[in-house]
């Protein structure tokens, strides 16, 4: 197990624990923003990293990898924030701990989609030289995700999660299809 398997299990097991505190409806509506930020972010990335031409000339995925990364905190974030805003509780006390039980499955779905997101975001940002910027993390990088344990696994997770964006994405954009390599 390496040390990035690590850092997305803890990754995962964080987003879990979130999920389970904030209930059935707060995911339900997590995962819609994380389904809608992906179509987004997945569309358009590539016009953000050209605002990114300082990397873009030197290291075209780094600049793509993070362009994605500032456009899917910024949408993802915003969007949480309203959702928080117009819909203060989301509590459903009927259910009292099933409400929590129920919320940690759809978390488990979001923790997935988030961890098999940063593994391709950094699979496909690392895959092409990066010039005279930072080689050695580039090399870490990619021994990283190349040893990584769970790749197969969350591989089998993302093609499945993108089959959903089938209907926008006719061709799947290169970083959101590199975990499929």
């Amino acid at each position: 197990m390496t040390g990035l398997d690590i850092f997305l299990i803890l990754v995962f097991v964080g987003v879990c624990i979130a999920a389970a505190v904030q209930g059935f409806i707060r995911q339900l509506m997590s995962l819609g923003v994380l389904f809608i930020v992906t179509a987004i972010v997945g569309s358009t990335y590539p016009y953000g990293a050209i605002a990114l031409a300082w990397v873009q000339e030197r290291a075209p995925t780094l600049a793509d990898g993070l362009a994605f990364l500032i456009m899917f905190l910024f949408f993802t974030i915003a969007l949480e924030a309203l959702l928080r805003r117009g819909f203060p509780v989301t509590r459903l006390p009927k259910l009292k701990a099933l409400d929590n039980i129920l919320g940690l499955l759809v978390g488990v779905i979001n923790g997935l989609i988030i961890v098999s997101l940063l593994l391709t975001l950094i699979g496909h940002s690392a895959h092409r030289s990066w010039g005279e910027i930072a080689p050695r993390v580039r090399r870490i990088l990619i021994r990283a995700y190349r040893d990584a344990m769970l790749h197969p696994y969350l591989a089998a997770f993302w093609e499945g999660y993108l089959a959903t964006h089938s209907l926008w994405f006719r061709r799947t954009p290169p970083l959101l299809g590199y975990l499929l390599r």
